[in-house]
This record gives structure tokens, C-alpha cells and sequence, in this order.
């Protein structure tokens, strides 16, 4: 006996929208969370983070980033905090949680464009005896980095003065001429 299907669209409509309806319902439970802007690219090692929340439906949010993770209560329907970014990519997660069950979940990406290095900062001033160059306004890499426990003062190749050792600040006598100078900072 021969099955003839005359309506095959419309079977294959009702298998659809079956499925659909099952996984709504399977998923039903799931709190919806958003953050308030797209991730991207990111010119600093810190963010602020906002993540949206139904009141009333998580007691706490976790906020993960590569270098941390916090747990929130959330104020007002929205949780705000402030991440610390490694340079490269950066995988930001936000968890509901109620009673520390994980009821929903969203996440975004930021790329740090930059590098996680010491920024050096010369100050140069003259004095009767020469110029007076001092690197102490420098700073130790924004992640992780260790403090910076001394300074080297050193001419160029192309550079004829000669310049006494010394640490913090040089001072480069009977200097009548601006020269190149490079500095090397440790930690």
C-alpha cells in the first residue's frame, strides 16, 4: 500500500515549529543578559564593563576576563566593573547566578592593541653644570609589571660626550650641545 503525502510543506512546517517550541521551552529558563556595548578594540588595559539584568532574577553576576573574575550583586537591573585587559584578545564573560547556579550567560571580545611594557619619561633641565636628566616620573608596564629598580644613562654611537655613571639622575657636565641619548630601564 502506497503512502501519498499531499501536503509535504505543511508536515515539514508542523515538524518545525515543534522544534522551535521545544527548545523555547527548554531554554526558558535562562536568564537574558546584555551588555550595554559591543566589544572591539580596546587602547587600554582597563575597561568598564556594564552588564543588563531583569531585576530580580539573579542574586549575584560573574564577570570573567582573562586576569580576573568578579561576583556582583546586581543594582537595579545592571551590574558595572571596571576589567583589567591583557594585550591581544580578551574573551569578557557574564554569568547569572541564583543560589550559585548558573542561569544565563553572555559574553563579548576585546583586542588590546597594545603592549605590556614600561613607558619611560625623561625629564631634562639644565643646570650651571650641564643638563640634568632624571627618569623618576617612569612607570612599571600597566599589567603585572614589577617596580623599576634602576636606570641606565647611555650615549648613542653617534654621540661624542661622555657621560658618568650614576643612577636616578646624570648629570652630563659641560654639555653645549643637545645629544641623542637612550635610556634602559630594569626591574
Amino acid at each position: 500500500m502506497a503512502v501519498v503525502m499531499r501536503h509535504p510543506n505543511l508536515i515539514r512546517a508542523a515538524v518545525l515549529g515543534l522544534a522551535l517550541a521545544l527548545a523555547s521551552a527548554l531554554s526558558a529558563d535562562q536568564v537574558p543578559l546584555a551588555f550595554s556595548t559591543r566589544g572591539g578594540d580596546a587602547w587600554d588595559f582597563y575597561r568598564s564593563v556594564d552588564v543588563i539584568v531583569p531585576a530580580g532574577r539573579c542574586d549575584h553576576i560573574a564577570i570573567s576576563s582573562p586576569l580576573t573574575t568578579a561576583v556582583l550583586p546586581p543594582d537595579r537591573g545592571q551590574v558595572h566593573i571596571r576589567v583589567p585587559l591583557q594585550p591581544g584578545e580578551n574573551e569578557i564573560k557574564a554569568e547569572c547566578r541564583e543560589h550559585g547556579v548558573v542561569q544565563g550567560a553572555a559574553q563579548q571580545n576585546w583586542h588590546v592593541r597594545l603592549r605590556n611594557v614600561p613607558t619611560t619619561w625623561i625629564h631634562v633641565s639644565e643646570s650651571s653644570k650641564g643638563l640634568i636628566l632624571d627618569a623618576q616620573a617612569s612607570a612599571q608596564a600597566p599589567i603585572g609589571g614589577s617596580a623599576i629598580t634602576s636606570y641606565e644613562w647611555r650615549t648613542r654611537d653617534s654621540n661624542m660626550a661622555c657621560l658618568p655613571a650614576c643612577r636616578r639622575t646624570i648629570r652630563a657636565l659641560n654639555c653645549r650641545h643637545r645629544r641623542r641619548m637612550a635610556s634602559t630601564l630594569s626591574g
